[in-house]
């Protein structure tokens, strides 16, 4: 896999920085079972909490059945792709349940980052939290399910 990222390209046919690199490094090796373990059981805590919403993606798959679309008794992973209800509700767990650690950056040049200037090499980090509730990229119910 390594290889791959060493001699992968942009679209512009540019070398990935290894900066990029790293980050798809740590990505994997932090998105293992224990991150797995804690999206899944904040999807079940979530379904179980909208009793409305967990009967929906259960008509859907029921639904799926009944119409041959999911394989038995092991649908296939492609077949599950279909399931648009839920596969939604996969997201907004994953979006909700952020397992995601912070990577910290700093620059070269003085950048504005939600209204503030910060001085050049200012080590800066993301927060999993302050994105997956943005307002800015996911609407005025970030609170809601």
């Amino acid at each position: 896999m390594l290889d791959q990222w060493l001699g992968a390209k942009t679209t512009e046919g540019e070398v990935i920085p290894m900066r990029d690199i790293e980050d798809q490094l740590v990505t994997h090796v932090l998105g293992g079972p224990y991150a797995l373990a804690t999206i899944l059981g904040g999807l079940g805590a979530l379904m179980a909490s909208y009793p409305r919403i967990m009967r929906r993606a259960q008509q859907e798959i029921d639904d799926a059945l009944v119409r041959g679309i999911l394989s038995q008794p092991s649908p296939l992973y492609s077949e599950c792709c279909q399931l648009q209800y839920v596969s939604a509700c996969i997201r907004e767990a994953l979006r909700i349940t952020s397992t995601a650690s912070p990577r910290w950056r700093s620059s070269d040049r003085v950048l504005n980052l939600l209204g503030q200037d910060t001085r050049p090499r200012t080590a800066i980090a993301t927060s999993p939290f302050a994105i997956s509730t943005s307002k800015s990229i996911y609407g005025t119910d970030t609170n809601l399910f």
